[in-house]
């Protein structure tokens, strides 16, 4: 019976995974691992994945998993503190393929999350696994799987535990848009680099970017309109009625006009004050030094 839970992974996650695997020790059987704690919050049917953190562990010659608990313990407490909202949902593993240590793994955690959790019933643990070196023809998409844990057996009784996929989707809240998209630009740079752009120049990216969406919109509707044999998509239809419910407002348009053009004033002075304090600076300071 398929899980209705939906995994949502954020970018800072993956982005942490990657580094996490980067920086991995290199001794041992685990040399080509990294392993680490979820943090998030639950909704109905969704597990939100906000944050994650790696911890130390190793496999013993005998093939027995090890866990530095105490540090997991102590980055937990660490990261409730810096977000009171976030709780531990489960862990990551940076594999292409579930090991035969992910039981036992799998075990610890859901010790950990039920010492931690004030629910009566135990809340879901997620296994979030990612390959980092692609080795499984992902066909252009992110290699990234979640898992659950489930009881299987016949009447009543359980005999196994298994590993339930999950599905998982990309989500990230509007900062981390920017900050992905500000990163994406570093891409197409010879030197890799990518810098804050200051003044009106991010307002009118953001226009430009507006514009091409809508024109893209409207060729689209402009086809299914026009070729009957294209297929009329109802998800894509509900998209654009939330978008044009979105946009539209109870304000006259006089009155949306004083709004845009006063935020656009205020902008503008603050831009302007900014640049006059850095010259203001930029002048006092050969005279403090001489």
């Amino acid at each position: 019976m398929a899980s209705p839970l939906t995994v949502k992974v954020h970018p800072l996650v993956l982005l942490t995974m990657v580094d996490s695997y980067e920086r991995r020790s290199k001794k041992g059987a685990t040399k080509d691992q990294a392993l680490g704690t979820l943090m998030g919050f639950y909704e109905k049917n969704v597990i939100q994945v906000t944050d994650c953190y790696a911890i130390p562990f190793r496999v013993t010659p005998g093939g027995m998993p090890e866990i530095d608990d105490a540090f997991n313990r102590e980055m937990y407490h660490a990261a409730r503190r810096t977000t009171p909202s976030e709780q531990m949902v489960g862990w990551f593993f940076t594999v292409s393929d579930l090991s035969s240590h992910c039981e036992q793994f799998h075990n610890y955690f859901s010790q950990v999350v039920s010492s931690f959790s004030v629910r009566r019933d135990q809340p879901p643990i997620v296994l979030l696994t990612l390959d980092v070196n692609f080795t499984e023809g992902s066909k252009g998409n992110l290699p990234i799987r979640a898992f659950l844990r489930s009881e299987c057996g016949l009447q009543k009784q359980s005999h196994a535990r298994v590993f339930q996929p999950l599905p998982v989707d990309i989500e990230g809240f509007q900062g981390e848009n920017v900050a992905l998209d500000l990163i994406m630009k570093g891409v197409y740079s010879n030197t890799r680099e990518t810098v804050l752009d200051v003044g009106l120049n991010p307002i009118a990216d953001g226009v430009d970017q507006m514009i091409q969406w809508l024109e893209r919109i409207l060729k689209y509707v402009d086809e299914v309109l026009a070729k009957e044999e294209l297929p009329e998509d109802s998800t894509i239809g509900r998209r654009l009625n939330e978008i044009v419910d979105t946009a539209a407002t109870l304000l006259q348009s006089d009155k949306r006009d004083n709004l845009i053009k006063n935020s656009l004033r205020d902008y503008t002075m603050i831009s302007y004050l900014a640049n006059l304090t850095n010259a203001q600076l930029a002048l006092e300071d050969p005279i403090i030094k001489s």
